[in-house]
């Protein structure tokens, strides 16, 4: 690259994420990557691997929802948040989203969304 560019290129990769400090369940305070946001809600990636649902805004929060092992689950289970909030205006996850969420993690197919909301109607 040298010869053509009459610089090296810098080592590492680029990373276009978003970082935000995110407040944890345990109320500590770590900065995660966003991967995508919808509306109210942002899926975070964990330094260990996995991702996390988060509140997002100015003080991001995360959400009591369980560890993702799949990008996909993760942002398919925010959209759906987003969804039940524009209809309900409810950021908090009472016990049938959380029933819903604990479904989706079961699937091995990704679910739609409206196979989602049938199961948030199903729900108690």
């Amino acid at each position: 690259a040298k010869p053509w560019w009459d610089r090296d290129f810098p080592k590492g990769i680029a990373d276009e994420r978003a970082v935000a400090e995110v407040t944890m369940l345990d109320q500590s305070t770590v900065q995660l990557r966003i991967e995508a946001t919808y509306r109210a809600y942002a899926v975070a990636s964990l330094p260990g691997g996995g991702w996390i649902l988060v509140k997002a805004g100015d003080r991001a929060q995360e959400l009591d929802s369980f560890v993702y092992t799949n990008l996909d689950f993760a942002k398919q289970a925010a959209r759906w948040l987003s969804q039940v909030y524009t209809d309900e205006g409810n950021l908090e996850l009472d016990n049938r989203k959380r029933e819903v969420l604990r479904w989706l993690q079961t699937e091995s197919d990704l679910p739609t969304l409206a196979a989602l909301q049938a199961t948030y109607g199903r729900a108690m």
